[in-house]
């Protein structure tokens, strides 16, 4: 049976601990400064600390068929965030209820944002979203649509830039598996399970926001035109955020920490580097569009994964010099 998270109840996270002032290094070379990082298989253990660093979406919004985001569709269950897009009945339903969670931070600027899920569809009419978010034209998208197949996964940078391609190594978006961007000053980077998947330098964001996850629909043509006719679920095991804040006061803050620990230390957050190997393009191609899940103004438009998750921080002097951060 599910367990349902109010709407005020935080989830759990584990935070930058005193080995980590200095930043975390990611297996391309950029340091961030800030941390979010959440297991959700530990969620219910003495171990882990009540935080506000995720909000559980409350709202509807207008499109096709309403979109309707309620805390009665984001659960836990099994060791796995659970965010459901409920079957729609014409009849019977006034809008399409689904689930979303997101930062509570709305100062994310830049950064590299991994977590691991699965997405079981059995129904078109949905979208499963991993995605920074301002405005949108701001925008950065990992999406899995249900009316494809099952390996093709969506990346794009609102509002004109997007591509469809293939899991790695046969994989189905039913199977867990490791979703990575990372954002840059000039340009987006894509990873599916360590293996790169391209990336876009036009429409980059260059102004701060959040970080999203979203089971939704709302008939419109990027989610349908079809509304789900099953219960469709999108399983987030964990989550990882490293980044960097926009607020100037915070960036003075950290890098007054950072300089007061003797041995600067950074925490590696990657055991291994990336895979060689490159994605394949989606049959057709990629195009041009916008998703709409996440936008105020829309109306419609296996494996296990090869990312170290455990033992994350391994720690790295950096020397006498403070630690730089990316932007």
């Amino acid at each position: 049976m599910l367990k349902s998270i109010a709407t005020t109840a935080a989830l759990l996270v584990v935070h930058a601990n005193a080995a980590c002032e200095c930043g975390y290094k990611t297996n391309t070379g950029q340091t961030w400064q800030y941390s979010v990082e959440t297991d959700f298989s530990k969620l219910n253990t003495l171990e882990w600390a009540a935080t506000t660093d995720w909000a559980i979406s409350n709202l509807v919004r207008q499109a096709t068929v309403d979109l309707n985001y309620t805390t009665n569709n984001v659960a836990v269950s099994n060791g796995k965030l659970q965010l459901l897009c409920s079957a729609y009945n014409a009849t019977t339903d006034s809008s399409i209820r689904s689930g979303q969670i997101r930062t509570t931070r709305q100062d994310i600027l830049y950064g590299s944002f991994r977590a691991s899920y699965s997405v079981m569809a059995l129904s078109p009419g949905s979208v499963a979203g991993f995605f920074f978010y301002a405005n949108d034209t701001q925008e950065i998208d990992i999406e899995i649509q249900s009316k494809m197949n099952n390996q093709t996964v969506h990346l794009g940078n609102q509002p004109t830039q997007s591509t469809d391609v293939y899991l790695p190594n046969k994989g189905v978006v039913t199977g867990m598996h490791d979703y990575r961007f990372d954002w840059l000053k000039t340009e987006t980077k894509f990873y599916l399970d360590s293996v790169p998947a391209g990336g876009f330098t036009k429409d980059t964001p260059v102004v701060d926001g959040t970080i999203s996850f979203n089971m939704w629909g709302n008939g419109g043509s990027f989610s349908g035109p079809q509304t789900p006719t099953t219960d469709n679920v999108m399983s987030i095991s964990k989550i990882a955020l490293y980044f960097n804040t926009s607020d100037s006061t915070e960036s003075a803050k950290w890098e007054k920490a950072c300089k007061a620990v003797k041995k600067r230390p950074v925490c590696v957050v990657d055991r291994v580097g990336l895979s060689t190997n490159t994605t394949a393009p989606a049959t057709g191609g990629g195009s041009a569009g916008t998703s709409g899940g996440h936008s105020s103004k829309s109306k419609g438009r296996k494996g296990k994964g090869r990312l170290s998750w455990g033992g994350l921080r391994k720690i790295l002097p950096v020397g006498v010099a403070a630690a730089a951060y990316h932007v």
